[in-house]
């Protein structure tokens, strides 16, 4: 008996069988990565919403969880401030007249270590206020 005609069609049915069931994992992925990364304690997203209301709704997120601003401009869309140990900056740019791209970065207090948990919290809890 020859085992390759036995053998490749096998394998290759093996295969195929292994990569439809992994399209949905590959698929679920990409689609979950498309509403916000973080990388080295910086959370980027876009956001439907006005640049203004973003970096209010963060400041009251500082207010909530009883941080200290540290410096805040509207027209610059830049929110910094001070969390038991932690530093957390917020950027929003204006894409357009109702959306905007967000970059909310946390620091241990040296501003050398990111801290992605807290980075992600403060993301989580700026949706709620939105």
């Amino acid at each position: 008996m020859n085992y390759n005609k036995v053998i490749i069609p096998v394998f290759l049915v093996f295969v195929s069988m292994m990569c439809v069931s992994c399209l949905p994992l590959i698929f679920g992925g990409t689609a979950a990565g498309t509403t916000y990364s973080i990388v080295a304690g910086t959370v980027k997203d876009k956001l439907d919403v006005p640049k203004d209301r973003v970096v209010e709704a963060f400041i009251r997120v500082v207010e909530d969880e009883k941080g200290e601003i540290l410096s805040a401009s509207l027209t610059d869309g830049k929110v910094r401030a001070r969390f038991n140990g932690k530093i957390a900056y917020l950027r929003a740019k204006k894409i357009t007249d109702k959306s905007t791209e967000i970059s909310l970065q946390a620091r241990l207090e040296f501003e050398v270590v990111p801290d992605n948990d807290f980075a992600q919290y403060l993301y989580r809890k700026l949706i709620d206020k939105l």
